[in-house]
């Protein structure tokens, strides 16, 4: 009886160990080092767009069967450059309801295509590095690079007193993709 008894207890308690080190190695915070994270691309680019837009935002994804539809002649380049997947939203500003934006995230299979396309559409004189973060921008747009993406951001009304905005949202897709938890193979 005692046996049986002591055999429950360490049966107990095995199972209470597995069980906390099973919770110990479950994420229960959205942060890791700091750096927030995200379930997919899209809530790491819907995260980054300012709070007057992202009420309006309006999200689309394409794939290299689709591309066609949204790159009417220029999907061609990115095909090229081994496109996989685009996520991307359009959203209009409170502060002026006729200036409408579009933050268009390019997932390019590995960081060597996403390069080549960056710099194949941005000229060596605008050109602004960060680590492995390119960028350049022009009359109403900002271009960069990150990792294995290459990011738009920009104003449909191609309007040059928005390029801080253009560039703060910029900087925080890049942040935030950096954050986005990757599906394991």
């Amino acid at each position: 009886m005692k046996l049986q008894g002591a055999l429950w207890y360490v049966q107990s308690l095995r199972g209470w160990l597995l069980a906390i080190l099973l919770c110990s190695c479950t994420p229960f915070s959205n942060t890791l080092n700091g750096q927030h994270r995200f379930p997919s691309v899209p809530a790491a680019l819907q995260a980054s767009l300012p709070a007057e837009c992202a009420a309006s935002s309006n999200p689309y994804v394409y794939d290299n069967q689709t591309l066609y539809a949204y790159l009417n002649g220029g999907a061609d380049l990115f095909l090229k450059h081994g496109f996989q997947f685009l996520h991307g939203t359009v959203c209009k500003t409170a502060t002026d309801q006729s200036v409408w934006l579009s933050v268009d995230v390019y997932d390019l299979g590995s960081e060597q295509n996403a390069r080549a396309l960056f710099q194949k559409k941005c000229s060596a004189t605008e050109l602004a590095s960060e680590g492995t973060f390119l960028a350049c921008n022009g009359t109403g747009y900002v271009q960069a690079q990150s990792g294995k993406y290459y990011i738009e951001v920009q104003s449909l009304n191609h309007q040059e007193d928005l390029l801080p905005l253009l560039q703060e949202i910029m900087v925080r897709v890049q942040k935030n993709l950096k954050g986005v938890i990757r599906a394991k193979k």
